[in-house]
């Protein structure tokens, strides 16, 4: 009897780690993760990348979920301990703009001059960033695909300057949101921030308006959520002022409507 008892429990242990296996194996097939690289050219001996340069690099941040490696070089003009330490401030200075807007934070390594120099001496002097991204792969006998099938501004709620704060005029404007949202059956949402901002100041400002933007984005996330959205429906980021609707306002009515959050409804729809 203990022997059959024994043979009875290994059986279901076996099954119970089939069954887990299967599953843990359907979610390594459904995501897979694409690597890429963004590239940042210098001119001669700067290190820091200019306000082009910033916004172009924060645009890409914002298309990415994460961040392996950071990687300086420089060219072979002057001493090779002079190209280590250029390329090390390289690699520092982005490390310093997007390490706020990502986690876990990503490490950075300098190469200097000693790589496979290209001959054309502008396109060694760089600063790689290698990136990834998370891809759903597709589900086998699952026809449907993902279609966009609303985008609306939110209308009437608005943060104090500055800040991911709503003013009080905003509060009551909210149940309206929360009901349009619910209208969409089967629809999954997308929160996009954006600010106004016309590049007159220093470049390092343009990482606060990315993390200004994406904090905006998630208020209004974490609202819908505390009003009953699921969660699963829900995601946010934020472009800062990469995507203006008045590329240059001219009044405080025009900066306004820059000043935005917008949604993105989705809905998966079968393919005929």
């Amino acid at each position: 009897m203990k022997v059959y008892r024994t043979f009875n429990f290994r059986l279901h242990l076996h099954a119970f780690i089939l069954l887990v296996t299967f599953f843990f194996g359907e979610f390594l097939y459904s995501q897979q993760i694409k690597d890429t690289t963004f590239t940042l050219y210098y001119q001669s001996a700067v290190y820091k990348p200019d306000t082009f340069q910033v916004n172009k690099l924060l645009n890409f941040m914002s298309s990415i979920d994460g961040v392996k490696d950071i990687i300086g070089y420089a060219d072979t003009v002057g001493k090779i301990s002079y190209n280590k330490n250029l390329s090390q401030l390289r690699a520092l200075n982005v490390f310093q703009i997007i390490s706020p807007l990502i986690n876990p934070k990503p490490s950075y390594s300098c190469k200097g001059e000693e790589f496979p120099q290209i001959n054309r001496l502008e396109l060694n002097r760089k600063v790689e960033i290698c990136a990834y991204k998370f891809i759903d792969k597709p589900v086998p006998d699952l026809a449907a695909y993902v279609e966009v099938i609303d985008s609306f501004d939110i209308p009437n709620i608005n943060f104090m300057p500055d800040r991911a704060i709503l003013t009080a005029e905003s509060i009551g404007s909210i149940p309206h949101l929360v009901q349009k949202v619910k209208s969409y059956r089967d629809a999954h949402f997308e929160i996009i921030g954006h600010v106004n901002y016309q590049s007159k100041r220093n470049s390092s400002f343009l990482q606060d308006i990315y993390k200004l933007s994406k904090e905006r984005a998630n208020a209004i996330y974490e609202i819908l959520i505390e009003n009953g959205i699921s969660k699963s429906l829900l995601k946010f980021k934020g472009v800062g002022n990469s995507r203006p609707l008045i590329i240059d306002p001219k009044n405080d009515e025009e900066r306004m409507k820059n000043m935005r959050v917008q949604i993105l409804a989705f809905a998966s729809v079968k393919k005929s």
